[in-house]
């Protein structure tokens, strides 16, 4: 027999069955328990809000005859989780980690970008990823030109982590600066914006290195990277700057792009140059180098697009 019963939470109180034993005409079971397309068995389906990936309980979990989806049933007496990963605290984590809306159905089952080392790298990265240690775990710093899909494996990364009860804030580098100015006309200190990205568990930093680079801006990326350095936390970063002294080969490359006016000559500035060998030095004990190569995928489906519509 089913009873439902409640469990009180602080202030609010959860809606629970408790399942009977043999003698019972009928058992509960968990929505999860069944194959589902709504949410493809997870929980938890994803939209745009605000700018941002916004997560949500999926109505299958919110109609679920277990728990009424509050995520707890009554065992013994006692309050437990009825599914694991909880849909409920994964809905929580991915709705505070910043993702950016653009990349809300990210991950590494939907990549696409395989072209030159790509596909190697990502599966060094998601070996990577499976021994990774949040706390005093080495992070991993991807460059490489435009285009490679270096944001879409961020997100890849911080999703996964996500689902393994890690802390994440991810944040666009030049969009951080403009919320630091944003924040100086609120009257709010420097240290009330950056010192949450210091006590996360994992910080995902995207566009490293991009701005004008001004001394304040170095002295910002140097305060997050010093910070999160003495804490121990793991820095996960991109950059499309190269990680090492440019190439003779390279530098003809930059002179051949600025001849023809191509976009892709500053990708091959060296990253330690722009943001200061201190700051450098420390990522480089922090963090894994990844250099990725391939095809630029924006590019690339523009030029199918246009021949196929002309």
């Amino acid at each position: 027999m089913i009873k439902r019963n409640s469990i009180g939470r602080g202030d609010k109180t959860l809606a629970v069955n408790r399942v009977g034993g043999k003698g019972g005409k009928h058992v509960s079971k968990c929505a999860l328990s069944y194959q589902r397309t709504c949410c493809n068995g997870k929980g938890y389906v994803f939209d745009v809000r605000a700018g941002y990936m916004h997560a949500a309980s999926c109505q299958c979990v919110k109609n679920c005859e277990l728990c009424a989806g509050t995520n707890i049933i009554l065992a013994d007496g006692m309050g437990k989780v009825c599914f694991e990963p909880n849909p409920r605290l994964i809905v929580q984590r991915m709705n505070g980690a910043g993702i950016p809306a653009r990349f809300a159905d990210s991950s590494f089952d939907n990549f696409t970008n395989y072209t030159g080392n790509i596909g190697a790298q990502v599966e060094y990265v998601r070996q990577w990823l499976a021994d990774f240690a949040a706390i005093g775990g080495r992070g991993l710093l991807l460059s490489g030109p435009v285009g490679l899909g270096k944001t879409h494996l961020l997100v890849s990364i911080a999703k996964e982590l996500i689902v393994r009860r890690v802390g994440v804030k991810f944040v666009d580098f030049f969009q951080l600066l403009s919320n630091l100015k944003g924040g100086f006309a609120r009257m709010q200190s420097e240290t009330s914006v950056l010192q949450p990205l210091i006590d996360v568990d994992v910080l995902i930093i995207d566009e490293m290195g991009k701005g004008r680079n001004s001394e304040w801006e170095r002295c910002v990326l140097d305060q997050l990277v010093m910070g999160r350095y003495n804490c121990n936390k793991s820095i996960i970063a991109s950059t499309n700057y190269i990680l090492h002294t440019p190439t003779g080969k390279e530098m003809s490359k930059v002179n051949s792009n600025l001849e023809d006016g191509s976009a892709d000559n500053f990708s091959v500035r060296e990253l330690g140059a722009l943001i200061g060998s201190r700051t450098f030095s420390r990522l480089a004990q922090m963090t894994e180098f990844l250099e990725l190569e391939g095809e630029d995928f924006r590019r690339k489906n523009q030029n199918m697009w246009l021949k196929g519509t002309s």
